[in-house]
């Protein structure tokens, strides 16, 4: 045999040695580069949720310390759950990444209680969460800000009992983080002071206190709010530092000088702007604050609102209201939405008209009303509760009015304008009686006056829906290529069998 010697053994194995070790060294700086330069491009169908805006990306570049993001969801029976969470979780992904690309780090966890029992065990008694609650915490230089899943998107729950679905109408998770970021970047915690002295409901009684506000206290608290109480006999003057006063139910009247006080504050305000006030007066009581509201053009009425309904063969009367007609506002929108029923217990009816200069310069919205069924019993103290046309006030009823002098028709807006909310009572806050949706209700009012955290101007993610229509010749096409390629497949592989065999 002619020809050169062949190659030994050794320089076979060199060459593939050297091979693998370029290969190696090839795939190690590709990777080595892609981790300082590279391109994210998210091409899932539903990117558009989890796509964060240029001002969330500036916000999250421009902390100056660590910011931490827990994300409490567990598989409970919340409809936005279902929808949403893993839109929530990309999302929360992208703000870990480009949060990283700033001066502070952004962190996130999921904690499940489900799963995780002991972190959150942890979370629970520092934010007196439960398990059925899917919250996103996010906590900022010691301060921290609690959102529901609730507030991150608007979900349709009308069809729920018949389909046994709900429907995503719009996704608001960017809006509602950079607003809770923005007002945690700003560093103080707002004050929120609860009047005391005349039979106040009390926030600082314990949870086992049926009649007690430590619970809704707490609520507020886990939006970034420091709650006291407030006696206006022992200091006849708002403190500088409150950002807003409610008056939960007083028993007892005002003094004059104390209304005075009031009077000052909502006019003047602190911090140069309007006072906040929430009013609450409950059925049967006079705190000698219904002539001040009437100033406003809203009249307590002297009345319980009532409605009459039957069960077992049996016609009952129910000495409580609830609401179901909502007007188109920040505090109240997520229920007009959703066609939620807002139970609110004992409750007295509000009348608003009255020429008066402060009614003419103010917004005045009936933020809840009742059904038609609903009547303003003014004899409520009778053991027979009947309505009569002559004396009651016929349903609808308005039980909840908000006050805007801050921004008045035609796009002015008065910075040092006064925001109060009036309520026919303050009962359905109670320990005792409540629950998410009033929660849900009494936070979203309180942000609304306390303008806590001011949205980006980013708009809701709105759902796209994509359909296919066919024409039944191309429904016949495709129904036969569908059945005809895997056919042709398994026929192709038994003939080649077949012909092996043979």
């Amino acid at each position: 045999m002619s020809g050169g010697p062949q190659p030994g053994k050794w320089r076979w194995k060199f060459n593939l040695l050297a091979g693998g070790l370029l290969v190696l060294v090839l795939y190690l700086g590709v990777n080595g580069i892609a981790l300082r330069h590279y391109w994210r491009q998210n091409v899932l169908l539903g990117a558009a949720y989890t796509k964060v805006s240029g001002q969330t990306i500036n916000l999250l570049r421009g902390l100056i310390e660590p910011l931490t993001i827990t994300n409490y969801v567990s598989d409970a029976s919340d409809p936005a759950v279902a929808l949403i969470r893993r839109d929530v979780a990309a999302l929360l992904e992208e703000y870990e990444y480009h949060g990283g690309q700033g001066k502070a780090s952004v962190s996130v966890r999921t904690v499940d209680p489900y799963l995780h029992f002991a972190a959150a065990r942890k979370l629970a008694e520092e934010y007196k969460l439960t398990t059925q609650e899917n919250v996103l915490i996010v906590s900022y230089q010691g301060r921290h800000r609690v959102l529901s899943y609730s507030e991150l998107a608007e979900v349709d729950t009308s069809q729920l009992p018949f389909t046994g679905a709900a429907r995503l109408v719009s996704f608001k998770a960017e809006e509602a983080l950079g607003a809770a970021i923005q007002a945690l970047a700003q560093g103080r915690q707002t004050r929120v002071y609860f009047l005391s002295g005349h039979g106040e409901y009390n926030p600082d009684t314990a949870d086992s206190d049926n009649l007690g506000y430590s619970v809704l206290r707490s609520y507020l608290e886990r939006q970034n709010s420091a709650v006291a109480r407030l006696a206006l006999a022992e200091l006849p003057q708002v403190p500088e530092d409150a950002d807003l006063l409610i008056v939960a139910g007083p028993k007892s009247k005002y003094l004059d000088y104390e209304i005075t006080v009031l009077k000052n504050y909502t006019q003047e305000g602190t911090r140069g702007q309007g006072g906040r006030l929430v009013l609450m007066l409950d059925p049967a009581t006079d705190s000698g604050l219904e002539d001040f509201a009437a100033e406003y053009g809203v009249n307590f009425r002297n009345d319980m609102v009532m409605a009459k309904f039957a069960t077992l063969g049996q016609t009952k009367v129910l000495p409580d209201a609830v609401a179901s007609i909502y007007a188109e506002h920040p505090a109240v929108e997520w229920l007009r939405r959703a066609g939620l029923s807002l139970r609110l217990d004992r409750m007295r009816s509000l009348s608003v008209g009255g020429e008066t200069e402060q009614a003419r310069s103010a917004i005045i919205t009936p933020l809840m009303k009742t059904g038609e069924m609903f009547w303003g019993e003014t004899e409520f103290k009778t053991p027979a509760l009947e309505f009569v046309a002559a004396r009651d006030f016929a349903g609808p009823l308005n039980v909840a009015v908000a006050i805007d002098t801050a921004s008045v028709s035609g796009g002015e807006v008065r910075l040092r304008g006064t925001k109060m909310a009036l309520l026919g009572g303050g009962q359905f806050l109670t320990n005792q009686l409540l629950g998410p949706e009033q929660v849900d209700f009494f936070i979203n009012l309180t942000n609304w006056m306390l303008e806590g955290g001011k949205p980006l101007g980013l708009a809701p993610k709105t759902p796209k829906e994509f359909t296919v229509a066919l024409t039944p010749r191309q429904t016949t096409t495709l129904t036969l290529t569908l059945l005809l390629v895997p056919a042709a497949g398994l026929a192709t592989a038994l003939l080649v069998w077949w012909k092996r065999r043979s």
